[in-house]
């Protein structure tokens, strides 16, 4: 185990080897040669299962970030064929006619109303009449 910590100082240990020396000074009961190192080796051990904690932690945070913009997407993708029915049910499209800023949406009243003002219009220019009353005719058709 010595010439092991010798060459971890010398930088020629792998990744089991690093491991390895982890392990053994986990342990309490070390021989007095090498009982100086427990604390450096106690320290690397804690630091990397920090790191690891850590970089768990981050990777957790960038997959909800990613499973939370999943969901809003398939979200939508559901959501949005119902809202556009229930729109369409809620608010049906309807004629709509403003005569002295009162809303009317009765389609008769709307056709006649309509009609009046064209033939009141029709006094004035027919030509012009003839052609809005043919375009508003194949309208309500």
């Amino acid at each position: 185990m010595e010439s092991l910590v010798d060459a971890y100082f010398n930088g020629l240990t792998g990744l089991k080897e690093e491991q390895l020396l982890r392990d053994y000074f986990r342990k309490d009961d070390l021989p007095e040669t090498l009982k100086v190192y427990q604390p450096l080796f106690r320290y690397l051990a804690a630091e990397r299962k920090e790191r690891r904690r850590h970089t768990l932690h981050l990777q957790l945070r960038r997959n909800a970030w990613k499973w939370s913009a999943a969901a809003a997407v398939l979200l939508l993708c559901i959501a949005l064929p119902f809202a556009g029915r229930m729109y369409k049910t809620a608010s049906p499209e309807i004629s709509q006619m403003y005569i002295n800023g009162k809303k009317y949406t009765n389609i008769e009243l709307i056709q006649s109303e309509t009609l009046k003002t064209l033939e009141h219009l029709a006094e004035s220019n027919e030509s012009a009449i003839s052609y809005q009353a043919e375009a508003l005719e194949s309208f309500f058709r």
